[in-house]
């Protein structure tokens, strides 16, 4: 193809994959939109645009680096923005981050089986732990190629059930945020009481665990493929945040209480669409723990094939859902989220400093 022809489905594969690490357990279950924008009443909005700007600028930024400095390992895109000491606090702490997050996703899989299925929590965390080492195992290729595969067919499944619900109660909106903003819908707060501090919380793990699923990518595909991928992966996300509050806002009295929100909604429509919705919230959870596994992993060894990288894989993930089976899935949600996000006001930091001056020199 001619230089610079846009490859459209490398742009959807791409998106979709962000979409798919980003819609995890948190997302998929509500308990996230919940937290994070609903208890904002109407200033949600301003939280919703702060996701917005983290996440263009960063992601548009991440591909740019990976793509002109070809960053061959998951270290190397926290010291290109931060320094040797920034970038190696950075190093540590997207490990950290990852391994925290795949706690929750782990107890999110053991609760909604437990709730729809019945089955114990430590099958529904271990069937998902089987999964991803054997996912995990298959090498980063492959991992970006089922997430943007599934992460297709999850957002369809997500669109329609939240698309529906909302046509039937879309006019209740207003009555949610005025029960949000009178004090009479009990909705835990995940973030800071400033809105725009709250969303960047929200967004800041994510943001940061971006840097090395996008640069790694951006080494591999086209410069305008990824650009493009990026910022339309990012656009679809802040739609979605939006079209999911919004959802939560018209039907908030049935959903405030619960641990898994977005359930409530799929029962709603039919028990079946309950069965339906629970398979696609551990597929979203599947979605999110496999890249996040393979970044932990990947710091203890960048050789897919080695027997290092084999058995940190199997060790870590058996450690993952041992520590999930005692821990509530709706209070790691809140906890690792505005904890992770509020250190990652540090890189955001870096990264715009980065681009600035590399703007001016060049200029």
């Amino acid at each position: 193809m001619a230089k610079g022809t846009v490859h459209l489905w490398n742009v959807i594969l791409i998106g979709a994959g962000m979409v798919a690490f980003f819609i995890g357990a948190g997302f998929a279950s509500g308990q996230e939109i919940l937290q994070f924008f609903v208890t904002y009443g109407s200033q949600s909005i301003i939280a919703v645009a702060a996701v917005a700007f983290i996440l263009i600028w960063t992601s548009v930024s991440y591909t740019r680096a990976g793509y002109e400095n070809r960053l061959g390992t998951v270290k190397n895109i926290y010291y290109y923005y931060g320094g040797r000491y920034v970038g190696l606090f950075f190093d540590l702490f997207i490990a950290v981050y990852c391994y925290g997050s795949f706690f929750y996703m782990a107890a999110a899989a053991a609760t909604v089986a437990n709730t729809t299925f019945g089955v114990s929590k430590i099958t529904g965390s271990a069937v998902l732990g089987i999964l991803v080492i054997c996912t995990v195992l298959f090498g980063f290729e492959t991992l970006a190629k089922i997430m943007g595969y599934s992460g297709i067919v999850n957002i369809v499944l997500i669109l329609i059930v939240t698309i529906y619900t909302l046509a039937g109660n879309w006019q209740h909106i207003p009555d949610g945020v005025k029960l949000i903003e009178r004090g009479l819908a009990e909705v835990t707060r995940g973030g800071s009481d400033n809105p725009i501090l709250g969303g960047v919380a929200y967004i800041g793990g994510t943001a940061l665990w971006f840097a090395v699923f996008l640069s790694e990518l951006a080494a591999r595909r086209p410069r305008r493929d990824m650009r493009i991928g990026a910022v339309a992966g990012s656009l679809f996300i802040t739609g979605m945040i939006i079209l999911s509050t919004l959802t939560l806002f018209s039907i908030l009295p049935e959903v405030a209480a619960a641990d898994v929100p977005n359930l409530v909604i799929a029962n709603r429509i039919t028990p079946a669409a309950g069965v339906f919705f629970t398979i696609i919230i551990i597929l979203e959870v599947y979605n999110t723990s496999a890249p996040q596994m393979w970044t932990v992993v990947s710091r203890i060894s960048h050789d897919e094939k080695s027997n290092q990288f084999r058995i940190a894989t199997v060790v870590l993930v058996v450690i993952g859902i041992a520590v999930a089976a005692v821990i509530p899935f709706k209070t790691l949600v809140g906890y690792v989220l505005s904890t992770t996000g509020y250190v990652c006001y540090i890189f955001f930091a870096a990264v715009i400093l980065k681009d600035i001056r590399r703007w001016l020199f060049r200029r």
